[in-house]
């Protein structure tokens, strides 16, 4: 009897060992899809506020490049021909700033982004809104004027990296060559006001989100929070430029001599 209570005993150990594997193996799967803070989050888009990194880092790097081109044409006295209208200035230029980029970027490719920034608004919705906060926000987002909301709250971040770049002096559309960063912001923008285009005063939930909370806590704390990270997050990818340069500057050298040997 002692040897079949043993045997009982033992597969029970078996079956409730594999019944907490099955368990904690489905847990995680189960934790995602009810995270309601990343529901939220899912519901945002990053492009603008992207947009405006992309053309911060951009203008960082091509200050740089073209410093060095100019410095270049006066050491080797190249001539007056030696301008940014000049093919393999432009060459140079291109190359060095793409070089730079990709340092300034590494791992931080669209996907990858949108990961951090859906992971980054999750995180300060917990930090900031309780559990019933988040899912009355969550209903109010998926309810007929929640993608205006949200769109509208976007622009707004999108908005307030864009002063802080602008503000300093970190970014400028009416810079040499900024042709190529006030096309990406029409592209980037032109949709997004698309979608802000909504008469929110047609719709009580859409008033109450704008002028009560949870929801004005959700468009100000949140909105606030994820700025500060994302400009955190733009200033050590800017950083990484510098380090770049001595790589990007031997890639002009080619394009240099090639517009000497004219």
């Amino acid at each position: 009897m002692r040897t079949i209570l043993r045997q009982g005993a033992a597969g029970l150990r078996v079956l409730w060992t594999g019944l907490a594997a099955l368990l904690l193996a489905a847990a995680p799967a189960s934790r995602a899809e009810g995270d309601t803070a990343m529901r939220i989050a899912a519901l945002h888009g990053d492009a603008l506020a992207r947009a405006w990194g992309r053309i911060y880092l951009r203008q960082s790097a091509a200050a740089l490049a073209r410093g060095h081109l100019a410095s270049a044409g006066r050491e080797e006295k190249l001539g007056p021909r030696w301008t940014p209208a000049a093919p393999e200035w432009q060459a140079a230029e291109a190359a060095m700033v793409g070089a730079m980029l990709t340092a300034a970027e590494a791992g931080s490719g669209e996907t990858e982004a949108l990961a951090w920034w859906r992971d980054t608004w999750a995180a300060q919705t917990r930090a900031v809104l309780s559990g019933g906060e988040q899912q009355w926000i969550l209903d109010t987002l998926t309810s007929p004027p929640g993608p205006y909301l949200a769109a509208t709250m976007d622009w707004f971040v999108g908005e307030l990296v864009m002063t802080r770049l602008t503000f300093t002096d970190r970014a400028r559309l009416d810079r040499p060559g900024a042709e190529v960063d006030r096309a990406l912001l029409q592209s980037v923008a032109a949709p997004l006001l698309e979608k802000i285009r909504y008469d929110f005063s047609a719709d009580p939930r859409a008033e109450l989100f704008i002028w009560t909370d949870p929801g004005r806590k959700y468009f100000r704390e949140v909105s606030f929070r994820v700025v500060a990270a994302a400009n955190a997050r733009m200033d050590t990818a800017q950083a990484r430029i510098s380090p770049a340069f001595a790589a990007a500057a031997a890639l002009a050298e080619p394009h240099i001599a090639a517009f000497r040997q004219r």
